[in-house]
């Protein structure tokens, strides 16, 4: 059905965006239910971000998907901004309802969602989340939103391998100020670790519950690689989860398995974030057999 005169467009705004998902799952819901829609993915370079939006106007794009490194750089060129999103300063959904674009973060639902997903709940849980960029900011959002006993957060220092020291880097800062607002907005409870040894490392994980990779360590360049590597870090852990969808077993998710670990990877997450964000452009429901049928699983 798609490529008529009224054939309504959606697309991923990333760089890079060869390796999207989004595509396969948006496409394979239209053609299944005759939809006069297309989904495609463009690779948009850093600082190029409010052209890719102005393009979206001018061609009434219905919808844009938003990923790195735009979802923060894209909100001062949208109309409107969910409250979650500019909490998190992070969108990855843009509706174009009658030329009004609104941003949305739809990885918050999509990261609650995959916890579930392995059969526990964060009420209740200590959670310890590894890293606080774009995708640990919307994991924190949603654990803190839900109750949790405890969340233990830990940040890499400059050595990309290392959970290393906490310093006065910009990063850092930002980090202490997020967490400072959740814990105002929630009452949650969340310590952020310096770890400086395997040893504290062990100790400071050592009464967790679910444990989570929220960083891009063990996909890409670092594929085989991993920001905890001590099997007892993983003693005792029921639940672990990497964001991490490619490759479907990182290192992580691997040591955490061989520690006897229920483990998750991020297609959960992708999945559900991609069903709040159908609803959300499309306008209507899509299940998540839709997906997991589009993406192979």
């Amino acid at each position: 059905m798609r490529g008529t005169a009224k054939t309504k467009l959606l697309g991923l705004f990333a760089y890079p965006a060869d390796h999207s998902k989004s595509p396969s799952i948006f496409n394979h819901a239209f053609d299944k239910y005759n939809l006069d829609y297309t989904y495609l993915s463009f690779n948009i370079p850093e600082g190029k971000i409010e052209e890719a939006i102005s393009a979206m106007r001018v061609l009434g794009m219905k919808g844009a998907n938003i990923s790195m490194p735009h979802k923060a750089a894209v909100i001062p060129y949208l109309d409107e901004v969910s409250s979650e999103a500019l909490f998190c300063n992070a969108v990855n959904t843009v509706s174009n309802d009658g030329g009004v674009l609104k941003g949305y973060n739809t990885d918050i639902y999509g990261a609650v969602k995959a916890i579930e997903c392995m059969g526990t709940s964060i009420r209740g849980s200590k959670v310890a989340v590894l890293g606080a960029g774009g995708a640990g900011k919307a994991v924190l959002y949603g654990l803190s939103e839900n109750n949790p006993d405890q969340i233990k957060l830990f940040i890499r220092g400059k050595n990309a391998f290392d959970l290393g020291k906490l310093d006065e880097s910009h990063h850092t800062r930002e980090v202490l100020e997020y967490a400072e607002r959740l814990i105002d907005k929630t009452g949650c409870k969340i310590d952020i670790f310096d770890v400086e040894s395997e040893t504290s490392l062990i100790r400071d994980l050592a009464d967790i519950d679910i444990l989570i990779n929220a960083t891009g360590i063990g996909m890409g360049k670092t594929e085989g690689k991993s920001l905890i590597n001590s099997p007892e870090c993983f003693s005792n852990k029921p639940y672990v989860l990497d964001v991490i969808y490619s490759p479907e077993k990182t290192e992580f998710l691997r040591l955490a398995e061989a520690s006897g670990c229920k483990i998750s990877n991020g297609l959960n997450m992708l999945a559900y974030q991609a069903e709040k964000a159908y609803s959300i452009m499309v306008g209507s429901n899509l299940e998540i057999d839709d997906i997991m049928e589009a993406i192979g699983k």
